[in-house]
């Protein structure tokens, strides 16, 4: 169980400490706050060693492009794209 947790540098959070977590915490706030962000900030702690964890969050984001690639025989194939840019901040 979580106790505390700190979120740097992940979408709309630079600077994120949360203490005294609970087994059962409520949520709240104005759309477009980081409810969303926090809770997915928590499933890729959870996840960070299953890199598919990541590509999910995108996807459910609609942060995911499909493209077609033409290979040299012809043949065409569908791809993913992802935009990773903005999701981690000030990374240097």
């Amino acid at each position: 169980m979580l106790r505390d947790l700190t979120i740097q540098n992940y979408r709309c959070f630079k600077d994120f400490h949360i203490d005294e977590l609970a087994r059962v915490n409520l949520i709240v706030g104005q759309n477009n706050s980081g409810k969303t962000t926090f809770l997915e900030a928590i499933y890729l702690l959870v996840q960070q060693q299953n890199i598919q964890a990541l590509f999910d969050v995108l996807s459910s984001r609609g942060e995911q492009s499909k493209i077609q690639t033409q290979l040299a025989s012809g043949q065409a194939v569908n791809r993913s794209k992802y935009q990773f840019e903005h999701i981690f901040t000030d990374i240097n």
